[in-house]
């Protein structure tokens, strides 16, 4: 299966390694095309989501990658720790699996 993927920073497409509904989603993601616009020579990941109890849905995402150019991933790094937070501060108002909230690990 490949996934569609866009942003403001442009599109991607990812390919699906593994699924279970309802529980986990692997993926590559396509870093090779010309257009891809973030600063990965590959990037992989894990999404899982995990019901604790009736009141709370953990989602758990994991990733690996390689900056394209090591000498600067450190301060890439930073620049996606803080737009990942501006992003996912608003998830805790998103109701998922009927619970009325999200703890990101």
């Amino acid at each position: 299966m490949i996934r569609e993927c866009s942003s403001k920073e442009g599109r991607w497409q990812e390919t699906c390694t593994q699924w279970q509904p309802n529980s986990f989603y692997d993926f590559v993601v396509q870093t090779e095309a010309k257009d891809y616009p973030f600063p990965f020579n590959q990037l992989q990941g894990h999404w899982s989501v995990i019901k604790a109890d009736d009141s709370l849905t953990l989602i758990q995402m994991k990733f690996d990658g390689e900056f394209k150019h090591p000498l600067t991933g450190l301060m890439e790094t930073w620049i996606t720790l803080l737009q990942a937070i501006f992003i996912f501060r608003d998830f805790k108002r998103i109701s998922i699996l009927d619970s009325d909230f999200v703890n990101l690990q």
